[in-house]
């Protein structure tokens, strides 16, 4: 479904620089997770960290999902 909705629109958006930084937290830091909620609270550290890391680019993105949209 997104590469559908990207091919559809392919062009119409500019694509931002990327931040400095992804963040301090990477995928690497999932590793000897000891329980499910261990794995977990690791998985979720590193998706936070790349959502802030680009959160200046939040509002100007919620756009370009309604556009993906129709």
């Amino acid at each position: 479904m997104m590469r559908h909705a990207v091919s559809r629109h392919k062009g119409r958006f500019e694509c931002p620089s990327p931040p400095e930084s992804p963040g301090a937290e990477t995928v690497l830091d999932t590793v000897g997770a000891k329980s499910l909620i261990d794995h977990t609270r690791r998985v979720d550290r590193p998706a936070w960290s790349v959502w802030l890391a680009w959160a200046e680019y939040h509002t100007a993105t919620e756009p370009w999902i309604d556009r993906l949209q129709t």
